[in-house]
């Protein structure tokens, strides 16, 4: 698979059998088949344990959204290149978690990473993983709750800069009458799509011979004012004054972050066409999509003027043009 540096020398794609474009439940997919099919208790191969590894090593990578867009961009498997390939331990840990229906655990959707807290909780809860044929045949004859809705408030800073938020979800276990309480850790990556969601997999309210429901959450954007996002172009409006047009004046566009700092400054010289925008390049957000030849960068921040505002008098007008 690789070296201690986080080298590889197989494609993670190619040890699951899946193309570059795969998404999350391609890769899940995959992985079931071919775990199962190389888990060391039922292939008894030479080779068979070393293959598990691997493969379970490729589906840790790719099923995280930050992880595997490092590894897109940069062909190593951890992003400070020091820790060493996971252990037939931790392989056979990552094979029960998912096989113990939480296949999501440790995985981002949508540009959304889960911190270890979210890792410990389960392990926490769980104790013991069950062994999968009884527990999967125990599994397909339970139904699973729907899915819970939930917001997330962000603002486009939070999606132009990244943040990282700490959230806290209380559920109840009404078989043991006590409540369940998880921290996690969410990263959202600069240029995260406003329309993605985030969804923890099996942590509603627990209950005998029930799958517990995914919580869902969607994003709720807080307005800014002059400001709007067109995908990964960032859209800026300036209220433009008769005055500006006429004579000519410098722009300063505030940081999306600190209003006190500008996020970029343009001079206009002589008469402003206000019906004319402005392309600033690598000012807008980071373009997340690995299609476009330019992933990884920041897209354009475009200025349009708006006159709505203009209450002019003609001989104010005419005063303003004379000076």
């Amino acid at each position: 698979m690789g070296d201690n540096t986080g080298n590889p020398t197989t494609d993670l794609y190619k040890i699951l059998n899946v193309n570059r474009t795969a998404s999350i439940d391609d890769i899940k997919k995959a992985y079931r088949v071919l775990a199962l099919k190389y888990h060391p208790d039922k292939n008894k191969d030479a080779n068979a344990a070393e293959q598990f590894r691997q493969i379970t090593e490729a589906y840790e990578t790719l099923s995280d959204v930050q992880k595997r867009e490092h590894y897109d961009r940069f062909g190593t498997t951890d992003s400070n290149a020091t820790n060493p390939h996971m252990s037939q331990q931790t392989a056979e840990n990552v094979f029960q978690m998912f096989m113990n229906g939480f296949g999501g655990i440790g995985n981002s959707l949508k540009g959304f990473s889960f911190g270890h807290p979210m890792q410990m909780q389960f392990t926490t809860m769980s104790g013991e993983f069950p062994r999968n044929t009884m527990f999967m045949q125990r599994m397909s004859m339970h139904v699973k709750d729907p899915p819970i809705q939930r917001s997330l408030s962000l603002t486009l800073s939070d999606f132009y800069y990244g943040t990282e938020k700490k959230l806290k979800l209380t559920r109840m276990d009404h078989t043991t009458n006590q409540p369940l309480e998880s921290i996690f850790t969410i990263n959202i990556h600069p240029g995260t799509a406003e329309n993605s969601q985030l969804k923890f997999e099996n942590m509603g309210d627990v209950y005998k011979d029930r799958i517990a429901a995914d919580i869902v959450f969607s994003f709720e954007v807080k307005p800014q004012e002059r400001f709007k996002r067109d995908g990964s172009i960032l859209m800026y409006t300036h209220p433009l004054s008769f005055q500006e047009m006429v004579n000519g004046f410098t722009l300063i566009v505030p940081d999306l972050k600190d209003a006190t700092k500008p996020l970029h400054t343009e001079t206009f010289a002589g008469v402003v066409n206000p019906q004319h925008s402005v392309t600033i390049p690598k000012k807008g957000f980071v373009i997340l999509n690995t299609a476009d030849k330019r992933h990884g960068q920041r897209d354009n921040l475009v200025i349009n003027f708006s006159t709505t505002h203009w209450k002019l008098s003609t001989q104010e007008a005419l005063s303003i043009m004379k000076q």
